[in-house]
């Protein structure tokens, strides 16, 4: 019987929770390390490409493995953050139920804000207005666009009170659920002399569209009315 994700979990001297690979290569169901290898070659990858700092996420040691003869050998392996455990299974093999089962675990036991910032993109989009070309950077998340009341209140040529007047008429209606349109961003803002990191509010598409259609038609409202 292979070990759970929980099971295989450990903690350094400094309280910090780790998984070795050799281990989570076992309990997602590879037959062999050197298979596991290239999914771990391919989350390296992504997290690269996320910024995230490799040498803390893939901590690289040697571990001693114990030979069907019953003696000891030293192999090459990782601690792995929790986050890069998800990451890994996400690039592993998903016909594996095994892998599915790592999929669950490591998605529900990352928090929101933590896998929203290593896992977010960034997205320029370009929309043309009476005054010309406008660029908006959005943030592309779990097959959604996310915008923060800011960034909203610039796509629509309105202040931001206008766009929070919108949003808590959609949410007090009951057209969309709160609970799956915002998510909190960790992001990293310049106050000053020092970088700050702040947690805004953002939303997903279906509260931009809907913001948009609200304010399209309170703007056409005012103006036949006037």
């Amino acid at each position: 019987m292979r070990p759970t994700f929980e099971e295989i979990r450990k903690v350094d001297d400094n309280g910090k929770e780790y998984w070795s690979s050799r281990n989570l290569c076992n309990a997602m169901g590879y037959s062999g390390y050197w298979k596991f290898q290239n999914v771990i070659d391919k989350a390296i990858k992504v997290a690269s490409e996320k910024g995230m700092d490799i040498d803390d996420h893939f901590n690289r040691v040697v571990e001693m493995v114990k030979l069907g003869s019953g003696s000891f050998r030293k192999v090459e392996a990782f601690h792995l953050s929790r986050m890069v455990c998800m990451i890994i299974s996400e690039n592993a093999d998903s016909r594996k139920l095994l892998v599915k089962q790592a999929r669950a675990y490591f998605s529900q036991s990352v928090s929101t804000t933590e896998y929203m910032r290593n896992s977010l993109e960034s997205n320029i989009l370009l929309y043309k207005t009476e005054q010309g070309e406008t660029r908006i950077e959005v943030i592309f998340n779990n097959e959604t666009f996310w915008m923060s009341q800011k960034k909203m209140a610039v796509l629509f040529g309105v202040d931001v009170r206008t766009i929070s007047y919108h949003i808590g008429q959609i949410y007090e209606t009951g057209e969309l659920d709160k609970t799956a349109t915002i998510r909190k961003i960790g992001i990293v803002q310049t106050e000053g002399e020092r970088d700050v990191e702040r947690s805004p509010l953002f939303y997903n598409l279906d509260v931009i569209i809907a913001v948009g259609y609200s304010s399209t038609v309170l703007s056409y409202i005012r103006k036949i009315t006037q």
